[in-house]
């Protein structure tokens, strides 16, 4: 659940590891991207979901 301007956090573990990152609203297309997280740092990832087509 993001907040209203659609931003979130959440915390894993300061180990190497990759994740994906997904994103739905309806009305619009998902969209997804990995992340690697190589220790304790803060990775920001921007997802843009495009309209669907009508």
């Amino acid at each position: 659940m993001s907040d209203s301007r659609g931003e979130f956090a959440f915390r894993v573990t300061p180990t190497p590891a990759a994740y994906i990152v997904k994103a739905s609203l309806k009305g619009y297309q998902p969209a997804e991207k990995e992340v690697s997280v190589t220790g304790e740092e803060r990775v920001e990832v921007t997802l843009a979901l495009p309209s669907e087509s009508k």
